[in-house]
């Protein structure tokens, strides 16, 4: 269901330019220029050249709209007079999820939007389902400094949850009350919860997987359910989220991210424009957590909600690596633990948090090579002794 509301929003947006234009979906013209397709192509280019939109976001409508016209041709409800567009085949490497490699045939349009490979080496961000940046030991402090000023418990538990436990924004948000009822046993310092398809715990890709849930967090969250914030919160909830309630919920008892399973259940009385998905914790993000930190420690920090996840990631890194110096732990089991707790299937991303480091100061003593070579250019240069 998400991937169809996407699509949905998608051809919203091909509607509305059509509507802005005056054109006809069904009419395409000799002149390839006024067909609605390709109309609709130029019209994405201007709005990523003023900056309205990004390269990606138009590269999935211009998509959604191929795929649109592709379907309205093969159910037999549209002919073209002339084609929306040419077709030619291309041939692209795909990599499993054991890295193994291989080449399919897509077929491909003149229509399509390139998007400019961003990739850069000096920006501190590891590729893990999303460019996601590790915060310092510093910058953690002053994320969790600011949720204590500000007061909000549901807001500090979801950020102690997700930096102490890897877990997406998804999973930590459909966590459901049945999940943490229990009293924490005393000889343990951790409680294993599993995730994913069966628990009522969203995962990415329904992968099922299993958190280490600390146990300090794990009896803030059994606190937290019991206390009459919370329970009050869950009564104003819907009826049918009564039977199994999530653990947070907003002041209206909505959730604050709606489960796959309630997704896809029919709701005739369903009356607003998105689901939830996290929208208020990142806009609290937005315009509380961030002006903070702004006014209090540093005015150009920033952050993503899924930072937190790499934040974790690179926590147990620099832990691992410490047990793999001292010789405690091979470096193929450090890649093993970090992979079970992060729920890597390839392990090419989980290196990328072994070797952050390494890659980062690798990167930046060349950096400061560089810069020194270019000063001392520059310097004999200025003072005429470049020839000597």
């Amino acid at each position: 269901m998400y991937t169809f509301q996407g699509i949905a929003d998608d051809l919203a947006a091909f509607v509305e330019f059509l509507t802005e234009k005056g054109l006809d979906y069904t009419v395409f013209p000799e002149d390839q220029r006024l067909r609605p397709t390709y109309k609709f192509r130029g019209y994405l280019r201007a709005k990523i050249r003023d900056g309205y939109i990004a390269a990606s976001t138009a590269r999935r409508r211009m998509g959604s709209v191929i795929a649109f016209y592709r379907w309205l041709q093969e159910a037999g409800m549209l002919t073209f007079d002339h084609n929306p567009w040419v077709e030619h085949d291309v041939h692209i490497t795909v990599k499993d999820a054991r890295g193994a490699t291989s080449l399919r045939k897509r077929k491909a349009t003149d229509l399509s939007i390139p998007v400019p490979d961003r990739s850069d080496p000096f920006q501190p961000e590891i590729d893990d389902g999303g460019r996601l940046r590790p915060l310092s030991t510093e910058e953690q402090g002053w994320v969790i400094s600011a949720l204590s000023r500000l007061g909000n418990i549901e807001m500090t538990l979801i950020h102690l949850f997700m930096l102490t436990t890897g877990a997406r924004i998804q999973t930590a948000l459909t966590m459901r009350v049945r999940h943490f009822r229990s009293e924490t046993p005393r000889s343990v310092t951790h409680i294993r919860t599993k995730i994913g398809p069966g628990t009522g715990i969203d995962t990415k890709n329904d992968r099922p997987m299993t958190l280490h849930v600390p146990c300090d967090v794990y009896t803030k969250l059994h606190n937290y359910i019991k206390s009459q914030r919370a329970i009050s919160r869950r009564q104003r909830g819907r009826e049918e989220d009564q039977s199994d309630p999530y653990v947070f919920v907003t002041q209206q008892g909505t959730p604050y991210y709606e489960s796959k399973s309630a997704f896809s259940r029919y709701d005739s009385s369903f009356d607003r424009r998105h689901r939830k998905r996290g929208q208020t914790v990142r806009m609290f993000i937005r315009d509380h957590v961030l002006p903070h930190i702004h006014d209090h420690f540093s005015e150009q920090f920033h952050y993503r909600v899924h930072d937190l996840r790499a934040s974790y990631g690179m926590n147990m890194s620099d832990h691992l690596m410490a047990l793999v110096q001292d010789g405690k732990i091979t470096l193929s089991r450090a890649r093993a633990i970090l992979a079970g707790r992060m729920g890597h299937v390839n392990t090419e991303t989980t290196d990328l948090y072994l070797q952050y480091r390494q890659d980062r100061e690798a990167i930046l003593t060349a950096v400061d090579a560089h810069e020194d070579y270019i000063r001392n250019l520059i310097q004999c240069a200025w003072e005429g002794t470049l020839d000597e």
